[in-house]
């Protein structure tokens, strides 16, 4: 529908058709005077519009009676030029519109400018719209009425995971949102900017934010956020731009704008310690869902304070499942830090969490010990740690797995488990050989490996390659 759309507007550009009858809207307009249409109950008003033209909207393009009408429909509005009719003119914009793309090419025409002398309706109507919740025909011991107290209190707290638990909860519901507002967003972000602001700087309720901000672009709610001081607003509009948008996807990466504004509004929310710490163990938790975070995020980091950056480094959470884009999301809020002393700081201290995470580990592990901050841990010992410091842990690892045998565990599992940790952390050092020109490690590792491979066998792994294959790959290549 929004191909056939596009072609009556390019066919509307191309060719004058100011000279239309006017009278194709006479219906219209006496619809509109007898049912006082104020963008309420838009079902009626749609039901209204399409007996009084016989038109079905959804029908098209396999109906050419329906596509005739509204094309006609389309021209008609398209030339109307008398500023109060234009405004009567809205219930049937909103029905006629596609994915904000007759929106958008009234606004690029200055079809709406004019709509400034209405701004108290536009503003007003939007201020007082919202999402009403009626739960006094449940207990108050429902879970239903227990999960939205839990929400209220989250919303005085900013605890973004217990308010999107609520929020997530109701979207998998029947949530809808209202054309008529949509239109009224649109229209009020372009013209209104600054009293749009001011509408949201005072809201407190996530469903009444999301109503407002729902059919704008990623840049337009990223301004609005970055104006107001509503932190519910800032996380929403960073939520709505990066939550579940995969880097896969080349047409949801972010524009370099929008990452700059991302920025900015995550550099607010590290103002309050607390509200940055729950942000962030929002986000951090799964890296995967929203990879596009993280760009901008290494640049808040390499702004920010030493309190800031450790209240980071305490919420990166290792998971012991290998994931690829949880370890890119991860990788580019580190390696895109620009100051270095940051860079190397954080490093460090993940490289330790990294370290004290497969030494605490209990559960089994039946492969070589991956995690997602994998590159991060290599990057820090190749870049930072001494030969000297390398050459010693690799040796340490090796006696280790040698006198495996004489070290007492509990059963063959936690053994297995000890081996596959030392294994772990000698692939890390052990990709450092080649830098440090340490041949003789790397001889000695592919002999060790050599000899405990019937080990290694039957290995049960998340990776796509054995831990022989990665050795042979990444630490015992040849030197080309």
């Amino acid at each position: 529908m929004e191909k056939q759309i596009n072609q009556i507007l390019t066919q509307i550009h191309e060719n004058d058709t100011s000279k239309l009858d006017g009278s194709f809207l006479d219906k219209y307009y006496q619809l509109f005077d007898t049912k006082k249409y104020l963008g309420k109950d838009f079902d009626s008003i749609y039901k209204d519009m399409e007996t009084a033209y016989d038109i079905k909207k959804y029908s098209m393009p396999y109906d050419d009676k329906s596509t005739k009408i509204y094309k006609q429909l389309v021209e008609s509005v398209v030339n109307v030029f008398d500023d109060k009719k234009r405004l009567k003119l809205i219930p049937l914009i909103v029905y006629l519109d596609i994915e904000n793309t007759l929106y958008n090419y009234l606004y690029e025409n200055k079809y709406f400018d004019n709509f400034i002398e209405v701004k108290d309706y536009f503003i007003g109507t939007l201020e007082d719209s919202g999402v009403s919740v009626d739960i006094k025909s449940i207990s108050k011991y429902h879970w239903e009425s227990e999960a939205y107290e839990s929400y209220q209190k989250a919303l005085v707290q900013k605890d973004f995971i217990q308010i999107y638990n609520f929020v997530e909860a109701v979207q998998r519901g029947n949530f809808m949102y209202e054309p008529y507002i949509d239109f009224l967003s649109f229209v009020s972000v372009k013209i209104f900017f600054d009293d749009f602001v001011k509408v949201l700087d005072n809201i407190n309720n996530v469903f009444k934010i999301k109503y407002l901000l729902n059919n704008l672009t990623t840049k337009e709610k990223l301004l609005l956020a970055n104006k107001t001081k509503n932190t519910l607003v800032k996380f929403e509009a960073i939520r709505s731009s990066v939550y579940f948008k995969s880097n896969h996807n080349s047409c949801s990466n972010l524009l370099k704008d929008e990452n700059g504004l991302i920025s900015k509004n995550m550099l607010f929310l590290t103002q309050d310690k607390q509200v940055w710490k729950d942000f962030l163990q929002y986000f951090l938790i799964y890296p995967s869902r929203n990879p596009q975070l993280f760009l901008p995020l290494a640049d808040v980091l390499s702004q920010s304070s030493n309190e800031t950056i450790n209240i980071f480094i305490d919420t990166v959470k290792i998971n012991q499942y290998f994931d690829e884009d949880s370890k890119e999301a991860l990788n580019n809020s580190i390696f895109k830090i620009e100051d270095d002393e940051i860079q190397k700081y954080i490093m460090e201290k993940i490289f330790t969490k990294w370290k004290d995470f497969i030494d605490s580990y209990d559960d089994y592990i039946g492969n070589l010990f991956l995690t997602d901050v994998i590159d991060i841990a290599i990057v820090y010992v190749r870049e930072f740690l001494p030969k000297e410091v390398i050459e010693k842990e690799i040796k340490q690892i090796i006696y280790n797995i040698e006198e495996i045998d004489n070290y007492w565990f509990k059963n063959s599992s936690q053994q297995g488990n000890y081996l596959y940790k030392q294994l772990s952390k000698l692939f890390v050092f052990g990709i450092s050989i080649e830098k440090h020109h340490l041949n003789n490690l790397k001889n000695e590792i592919g002999n060790f490996l050599y000899n405990i491979r019937k080990n290694l066998r039957g290995e049960y792994s998340h990776n796509s390659k054995t831990t022989m294959q990665l050795f042979n790959e990444y630490v015992l290549k040849e030197n080309k």
